[in-house]
């Protein structure tokens, strides 16, 4: 099987030195070539660092995880989290990993600044993708097109569902009840006020 391939994406308050360390520390597991980039700063965001693993399917699941509960992912986030955990402007930085899976894009955050912290969102990305495959592949979906927000938590050591938006004339935000496995809408301001 090919290599899967992956972006990675740091905004300018990171150095272009810290990208090529990182990318040598994923580049043994997944095509980089022409994906590593430096993006202009936004004044009103935290420093950002983004890894981007595209479309994710059942021919490509495997090897994903696979990579992620391996030594090597072990290795490299140790490496990846002594550089991003800096803090850059007095900010703690943010990570986000994004996907697609099953047409449905997700976001998955972790902004701080503490380095353990930092490795165990790496290490916990596994149980993350696992839970939006099942998802997707159990059509437990607010509606298509959506976007799924999960956030990490430090406490807890898990990614946990933020919300969902739905794309589209459907436009909408729902919560998701881990316990009851159950999306339900969000009521929106303008419907809060005319009531």
């Amino acid at each position: 099987m090919e290599r899967l391939k992956l972006s990675i994406a740091l905004d300018d308050r990171f150095e272009e030195g810290e990208l090529q360390r990182i990318a040598e520390a994923l580049g043994g597991a997944f095509d980089l070539k022409n994906r590593t980039y430096m993006l202009k700063a936004s004044e009103e965001s935290p420093p950002t660092a983004v890894f981007s693993f595209g479309e994710i399917t059942g021919e490509n699941i495997p090897y994903l995880l696979g990579v992620i509960r391996s030594d090597y992912w072990k290795k490299a986030r140790k490496e990846i989290s002594r550089i991003l955990a800096r803090r850059r402007d007095g900010e703690a930085p943010l990570v986000s990993f994004e996907c697609s899976i099953g047409g449905v894009k997700a976001n998955m955050r972790c902004r701080t600044s503490d380095q353990r912290s930092l490795e165990a969102a790496f290490e916990h990305l596994y149980s993350a993708l696992d839970s939006l495959w099942t998802l997707a592949h159990n059509k437990n979906l607010p509606r298509s097109p959506s976007q799924i927000y999960l956030g990490y938590n430090e406490a807890s050591k898990k990614y946990r569902i933020d919300r969902a938006v739905v794309l589209g004339t459907d436009f909408g935000e729902y919560e998701f009840d881990e316990k009851g496995g159950k999306w339900s809408k969000i009521a929106s301001r303008q419907s809060d006020q005319r009531a």
